[in-house]
Formats: C-alpha cells, structure tokens, sequence
C-alpha cells in the first residue's frame, strides 16, 4: 500500500518500477473486490490510472473480468467504472494519453471476455437503478471505444452485434427517462456501424463489377459478340436478297 501511496503522488511515468509495482496492484485490487470496506477506493485506482495509464492497460484483463465475474452488483459497478475511465482514456480523445494504436493491441487479447461481458449486462441488466445506469452507459462506452481503435474491422467483427442489438432492444424501459436514453444511443452506434458496413459492401461489390467490365477480357469479348451480331444480320439481308430475285 506505501508503494501505491507513493506512486500516486508521483508525477512522472513509473513503468520502469516494473513487476513488483503491477503485482502489488494486481492484489490490491483483487483486494479492493473481496472486501467492500477495503483500504483503497475505487477513487484511488482511478487516481492512479489517470497518472500513469500504463497501470490501468496492465490491470485492464483483470477488471474487465471482474465486470462479468465479481460476486455482486456493487462489485460489477466498480470495474464498469474504472474500465469506463480507462477506455475514454486510451480511445484518442484524451491528448495526454495518446496510446491509441498501443492500447488497440492490449485490449485485443481481451475482446471476446468484453464481448460476452457486454451481451450479459444487457440481456440480464442490474436491478439497482445506479447500478443499471452504469452497466448501460459502461456498454455504450465500449462500443464506441472499440469503432475508434479498430476503424478498420466491422464491428460485428469485435462483437456478437447481432445478439446485443436484440438483447438491447428487448430491454424494457420508460420512454423518456436517462436509462432509455443510454440505451438508445447503444442501439444507434450499432445500426450505424452496421449501415456503414453494408454500404461500405455495395461499393466494393460495385468497383468490383466496374472493374470486371472495363477488363480487357470483357472488352474482348464484347466487340466479338458485337461483331457475331453485325455478321448474322447481314447474313439475314442477303438471304433476304436472294429470296426477292
């Protein structure tokens, strides 16, 4: 804990503390899951990643289970909360983390963990309203981490897109209040991804049909079966022809 204590007042990057540092943190936080009254917050890890994000990518395999896997709602909530911060800080948008490629590299190890995570907590969701509210906006959070980090691969690539948006839209609500709200915007990241994938689609397919026409073998051909044509309709007039005399 002194070590933690320390590090979090530091301001320069401790990466180089190495082994000793991620395991004293692994066990604190597996710690901070066993025990409701543990001797360090969620606030504090939170600290500590924004001070040295290398510390929350280490710990991210272990907290994104622990948002599946940790033995109550209370429990999920806090690693729903501190992979939330975690992913807006390594998505591009935070300047001074500016781990965007490297962080897609650690997360992939993990993506089908955070997929089964995701289809889980909206298809059972939290009874507990705050509880509930984290685990949606924890699930939009993701979908848009994993469209900014992975811009080249179909998001049903990274997810089961199909049950989470089924599960998403099953999901009983009043109309107008903040959970809809959360929710809708997941179900809207979704379908965008999924229209721009399909459109994306119909232009390849498209620039492939042009380029398959305008082939040198297709022009070939093409002239060939115009000039078969031109020979049988003169054929036909001077057969035409002869008929007449």
């Amino acid at each position: 804990m002194w070590v933690l204590k320390v590090l979090q007042g530091s301001t320069t990057d401790a990466e180089d503390s190495g082994a000793d540092v991620l395991q004293i943190l692994a066990m604190s936080l597996e710690d901070s899951f066993v025990q409701k009254k543990s001797r360090l917050s969620v606030a504090f890890f939170r600290n500590i990643f924004q001070q040295h994000p290398w510390l929350g990518r280490a710990m991210l395999g272990q907290l994104i289970d622990k948002c599946g896997n940790a033995r109550s709602e209370f429990f999920k909530r806090e690693a729903m909360q501190m992979v939330t911060e975690i992913l807006r800080r390594n998505m591009g948008k935070d300047k001074k983390a500016g781990h965007g490629p490297i962080f897609a590299d650690v997360l992939q190890p993990f993506l089908p963990t955070l997929s089964g995570v995701l289809l889980s907590l909206v298809q059972k969701p939290p009874v507990k309203k705050e509880y509930k509210s984290e685990a949606f906006k924890f699930c939009y959070t993701s979908i848009e981490a994993l469209r900014t980090l992975y811009p080249s691969k179909p998001l049903s690539a990274l997810l089961d897109t199909e049950a989470l948006l089924v599960s998403l839209k099953d999901i009983k609500l009043p109309p107008m209040g903040k959970l809809q709200h959360s929710v809708t915007r997941s179900v809207s990241l979704i379908e965008k991804e999924m229209e721009r994938v399909s459109m994306t689609g119909k232009k390849a397919s498209k620039t492939a049909s042009k380029k398959e026409n305008s082939s040198p073998i297709n022009r070939d051909s093409t002239l060939a079966g115009m000039k078969q044509v031109k020979k049988i309709k003169r054929r036909g007039r001077i057969q035409g022809a002869s008929i007449g005399a």
